[in-house]
């Protein structure tokens, strides 16, 4: 029990000394499902970004979403990015790469029958790459790209954050 308390110690301190955002998760749209997946996610999540090795930098967010399935989700994930231009003085472009795990209690049981794919207690691992148009280094517009699944081809996702 102490060894966890330390790790959650260690883990928190920085995570607090770092930028705060929140996210606000509008929608996907799922190709090649025909039409059988609901669009209509909505979701809230907080998250802590800091400078990353080789000048990238890294975030860890963490919230709640209705999903594809009709399901309420928690996730986590870690996140790495990269500016790849800066079009004007206010606004800047990234690009960049996330995993994590996700509560899709009726996907996991797919995911398991039909791949192999293992989950525990209906949690499951996610993937995907992101561009991220940031105006004043403060709000994120984020288009989200999942790879392909059991039922679908590929997933993108519309995501707003701001930092507080």
């Amino acid at each position: 029990m102490r060894l966890v308390v330390l790790i959650l110690m260690l883990l928190t301190g920085p995570l607090v000394a770092q930028e705060r955002f929140g996210a606000l998760i509008l929608g996907s749209q799922h190709f090649g499902d025909g039409g059988e997946l609901n669009d209509f996610n909505p979701g809230l999540a907080l998250g802590w970004r800091w400078p990353g090795p080789r000048g990238l930098e890294q975030s860890v967010e963490g919230g709640v979403f209705y999903n594809s399935y009709e399901e309420v989700s928690p996730f986590v994930l870690y996140g790495l990015s990269a500016e790849v231009a800066r079009p004007t003085p206010n606004w800047s472009l990234r690009a960049g790469a996330f995993a994590g795990i996700a509560l899709y209690e009726d996907l996991s049981e797919i995911l398991e029958d039909d791949y192999g794919l293992p989950n525990v207690e209906g949690f499951i691992p996610i993937a995907g790459i992101t561009g991220i148009a940031r105006w004043r280094d403060t709000t994120d517009v984020r288009l989200t790209l999942v790879p392909p699944g059991a039922d679908v081809d590929l997933i993108v996702n519309l995501s707003l954050a701001r930092r507080f």
